[in-house]
């Protein structure tokens, strides 16, 4: 039951994370940028001081910090300022014109600050040199908070350009989140072991969150819905829900789903994700301001996980492939390496190593789970085989005893309904076998059951007891015509095959039936009374023949 549980939560995290990606597109889709303006600009600036601006490494600490350069017609003739910025306010100045302020009203689910955006500024027209000044305001004191990329360009170039230099990164991105949704799919459609099913679900869920986070930096969704701070959002929400189909993946695959340790980390993720959004929600704080939490989390995520590989290795006997121990250790350290880049340096592109690192392991997990698929197919076929092995006689291709046994129960438990339990004996085989030998007397008991199958078989199942003696049995509120239709056909067909045999081969048959109703819950009893009358019609088969 837990198991079920846990695999619905993959899903309802995976639905989560789609709903934030749909709702970004459905609502921010492109209608002129929300943050854009009618004008666009330039490059080259100083400080009121005088002093050169490294545009990736802007001051902050104030509320207002101006920057200014020198441009002239010929710059900006047929170009726009292009660039792009990261978590501040500012205005653009034409000389003491403002051109283009930009201060985006965000919604509260969207935090406090917008995060990355592409911005497109028309400067206009004039002749000379004209003073172009931004006026702007640092929304965190970090090296996050900067403009880059700036260039006089075509607006349709700029964009094209950043699309075409982070294609591969979302191409990746897109074809991880794509593979997750197949293995999710999969999952629950094919696997019925509940285990594994866990296993491909937790796998998948992971697939489609890593994607979802390690998208991040590419500026491709920023561009096509003109809105960065749902981009934003979708960043946040997947890097805050990453552990909990890390964690189950990883209890489900040491068979640990009860451990208190398992269940305690992932209640404590469930309850960090709440805990951050309503901190958001009620305005008390932004990701950004507690992303500390969502990083411990990852690590704590980490510990356990290892934690529980080591448990399930001791407790029990739990064997990792090379591969499957290379792909943790390559993911864990690519994630730590990102971690480290985005807090001692910088980084722009948070998700570089990690890009890489997700790769590597889906590819190695594909693997794997192929591998699980194919054993338990394999498995599933030998269950089949043997399963049809214990239900059928070697001989004649009928069901057996023990098939017969099943029915019997099955039949006990009905409330309703009726049947008819014939049975049938093949006259004289103990004299075919003294006579001819056991090979004539297998062919008479082969010959016996194709006719029998032929004349009952559709409507009916069909067993053989032993020996020469067959079962019958037939269902429904029809099978009184049943038996009268099948009767008819076997003797027409046993006549049929005696007429191509020797007069000491032919082949036949007693039979007598009985009527059961299933409200005596005793088949065994109408099985009796068959069995009564077809030595009846035996005895008066040999009468005949005196």
């Amino acid at each position: 039951m837990l198991t079920k549980i846990y695999s619905w939560i993959n899903g309802f995290v995976c639905l989560f994370v789609l709903f934030i990606i749909v709702i970004t597109f459905s609502f921010s889709m492109p209608d002129g940028n929300k943050y854009r303006s009618n004008y666009e600009l330039d490059t080259g600036w100083t400080y009121e001081d005088g002093s050169a601006v490294d545009l990736l490494d802007i001051r902050t600490g104030s509320d207002s910090i101006s920057i200014s350069r020198a441009l002239t017609s010929d710059e900006s003739s047929g170009a726009g300022l292009c660039f792009q910025t990261s978590n501040l306010y500012f205005d653009i100045y034409l000389d003491d014109e403002v051109i283009f302020s930009f201060r985006p009203k965000l919604s509260r689910l969207e935090g406090k600050y917008y995060g990355d955006l592409i911005h497109f500024v028309n400067i206009p027209s004039f002749e000379g040199v004209r003073q172009l000044s931004i006026n702007y305001t640092p929304l965190i004191d970090t090296g996050y908070t900067n403009f880059r990329n700036m260039k006089l360009q075509s607006p349709r170039e700029y964009e094209y350009d950043i699309l075409k230099e982070n294609l591969p990164k979302f191409l990746v991105s897109v074809i991880v989140v794509i593979f997750g949704v197949f293995l999710v799919l999969f999952g629950i459609i094919f696997d019925k072991d509940v285990i594994h099913r866990a296993e491909s679900t937790s796998l998948g869920a992971f697939a489609i969150i890593m994607g979802v986070w390690t998208n991040a930096g590419s500026m491709v969704i920023q561009s096509l819905t003109d809105d960065s701070a749902f981009a934003r959002l979708l960043d946040y929400t997947a890097l805050m829900l990453l552990p909990v189909p890390v964690l189950i993946f990883m209890a489900a695959f040491t068979r640990s789903m009860s451990s208190r340790l398992f269940k305690g980390a992932l209640a404590l993720t469930l309850f960090n994700f709440v805990f951050i959004y309503v901190t958001v929600l009620t305005g008390l704080w932004d990701y950004h301001d507690v992303l500390f939490l969502v990083h411990a989390m990852l690590v704590v995520g980490v510990a356990v996980s290892v934690i529980l590989l080591i448990r399930g290795i001791k407790r029990h006997g739990k064997k990792l492939n090379k591969e499957l121990i290379v792909a943790f250790i390559l993911l864990f350290a690519a994630g730590a390496i990102d971690l480290c880049r985005y807090y001692f340096l910088h980084s722009l592109d948070v998700a570089k190593f990690s890009r890489i690192g997700i790769s590597l392991f889906i590819l190695v997990f594909a693997v794997y789970e192929l591998r699980q698929l194919f054993d338990l197919t394999r498995k599933g076929m030998e269950l089949e085989v043997m399963e049809k092995i214990a239900h059928t006689d070697g001989l004649t291709g009928l069901y057996n005893r023990n098939a017969l046994e099943e029915l019997e129960t099955e039949i006990k438990q009905q409330e309703s309904g009726r049947y008819i339990f014939v049975q049938l004996d093949i006259n004289g085989l103990k004299a075919i076998n003294d006579t001819f030998g056991h090979s004539a007397g297998d062919t008479h008991i082969m010959a016996a059951a194709e006719i029998l199958v032929e004349s009952f078989g559709k409507d009916a199942k069909c067993f053989r007891m032993g020996g020469d003696e067959f079962l019958v049995v037939l269902d429904g509120d029809n099978c009184n015509d049943k038996y009268a239709n099948g009767i008819k056909r076997f003797t027409e067909l046993e006549d049929e095959y005696n007429k191509t045999v020797d007069e000491d081969h032919k082949l036949v048959t007693a039979f007598g039936y009985a009527e059961y109703e299933c409200t005596s819950h005793d088949p065994e009893s109408a099985e009796r009374v068959a069995d009564m009358r077809m030595y009846e019609c035996k005895a008066r088969q040999k009468a005949a023949t005196v």
